[in-house]
């Protein structure tokens, strides 16, 4: 939360545009090593740069050039480590997508995003976040209702300000179960 809350006050800085370009291009792409999904908020960047009457074309492209720039040597030190693959950020959307879409998932983390051990006995990292990606997946195709269920109430707790105060008092932190079948 540290480096997004300082990109979202560099999006709003009013130095010259273009040096907001970079400083917010730089703070996205270090938010994005921690939480991917940061990069999401940054496609709202030119409408609010157009809302500010800036140069929102210019802005928006140093901000990606940078940021792109910036993940360069972590995509490669992934590249290197998974025999080849392309993975900008970390191999762990699929534990993220697990985490969120097994049975037991309710609309906050659940800490059920291994498989059996069976299944994950001796595969690299790359390999079990393509499975687990996979496992996630079948949950949500096989029960769209649940899932479409689900996704509502995850909207509703991601806008809620007391939602991590309400996960950690529920006791759902800490867990680390795995999931079978």
């Amino acid at each position: 939360p540290p480096m997004l809350l300082l990109a979202a006050a560099a999006v709003i800085w009013k130095g010259n545009d273009l040096a907001v370009g970079v400083v917010v291009g730089l703070l996205a792409a270090v938010a994005a090593t921690t939480k991917a999904h940061v990069l999401f908020l940054c496609l709202l960047l030119p409408i609010i740069w157009l809302m500010q009457k800036r140069r929102f074309a210019a802005m928006s492209a140093v901000a990606g050039m940078v940021g792109i720039i910036c993940l360069i040597p972590w995509t490669y030190a992934n590249y290197k480590a998974s025999n080849g693959r392309i993975i900008p950020f970390a191999a762990v959307a699929g534990e993220v997508l697990l985490d969120g879409t097994n049975p037991s998932a309710r609309g906050k983390p659940t800490n059920l995003y291994h498989l059996s051990a069976e299944e994950e006995l001796g595969k690299p990292q790359y390999v079990l976040d393509g499975m687990r990606k996979k496992r996630a997946v079948g949950y949500a195709t096989d029960r769209p209702g649940w899932y479409a269920g689900l996704v509502a109430r995850k909207v509703a707790y991601s806008l809620s300000p007391s939602r991590d105060f309400l996960f950690e008092y529920e006791g759902c932190s800490g867990n680390d179960l795995r999931l079978e079948g």
